[in-house]
C-alpha cells in the first residue's frame, strides 16, 4: 500500500529535530537517552513523519500483517527498513498518518552503515568482540519481527513490566554482521 500523497506532504512541511553533521549520515549512535540513525535524530522525534524528512520519500510503506496500526516502511536505496506504529489513536492508516505513528525498531542492511564505536555491515564477529566486548547472543522476541542477534547495547524497558531489550543488535550469518537493528519502543499509548 503506497501512500505518496501523505508521505510527500510531509517531505515538503518539514519536521523538527531531523539534522546533525552531514559526516554522520551513515552512523547510527545509541546514547544513554538518545538514539541517532543518519540525519535522524529519533529521540528528538521518532515519527514516521521525522524519518520522511531525513531519508526521503519511502520505497515501500506497508500494513504489518495482524497489527492494523503498525507499518513496515523502506528505504532500499539506504539499505534502511523500520516499522511504525502506535497503540493510541490515529494508527489506523498508518501509513498516512505519519505524525501519529512512531518508531518501533529499524534495521539497517548496507555497507555503508556503521554504529559509533565503527562496527559496519559486512565486518567480522571478531571485530565486533573487539568493539562490543560485554555483546551477548540472545533472541529479543518481543521486536517486530522477533530477531536474533548480538546485543551490543542493552536497555531496561517499563511497559507492561520491566525487561531488558537490545536498544542496538547486530545480526549475524556466516561469521559477518548483515544488520544493524535499533529498537526504541516509542510507539505511544
Amino acid at each position: 500500500m503506497r501512500t505518496a500523497c501523505a508521505i510527500a506532504a510531509v517531505a515538503v512541511v518539514g519536521g523538527s529535530g531531523s539534522t546533525v553533521r552531514a559526516a554522520d549520515t551513515s552512523a547510527i549512535r545509541i546514547g544513554v537517552k538518545t538514539e541517532t540513525i543518519g540525519l535522524w535524530r529519533v529521540h528528538a522525534n521518532p515519527s514516521l513523519a521525522a524519518a520522511i524528512v531525513a531519508f526521503g520519500t519511502p520505497s515501500r510503506c506497508t500494513k504489518v500483517s495482524g497489527l492494523p496500526s503498525f507499518a513496515s516502511v523502506e528505504w532500499r536505496g539506504r539499505g534502511l527498513r523500520a516499522v511504525f506504529g502506535t497503540y493510541g489513536s490515529g494508527g489506523t492508516r498508518p501509513c498516512r498518518a505519519v505524525h501519529a505513528v512512531r518508531l518501533d525498531n529499524a534495521r539497517a542492511s548496507s555497507k555503508e552503515w556503521r554504529t559509533g564505536r565503527g562496527l559496519r555491515v559486512g565486518d567480522s564477529v571478531a571485530k565486533l568482540h573487539h568493539l562490543y566486548p560485554q555483546a551477548f547472543l540472545r533472541t529479543y522476541p518481543r521486536g517486530l519481527p522477533p530477531v536474533r542477534g548480538w546485543w551490543l547495547v542493552v536497555r531496561t524497558g517499563r511497559v507492561p513490566e520491566l525487561y531488558r531489550f537490545p536498544a542496538l543488535l547486530a545480526t549475524v550469518h556466516g561469521g559477518r554482521v548483515t544488520g544493524l537493528v535499533v529498537t526504541v519502543e516509542a510507539e505511544g499509548d
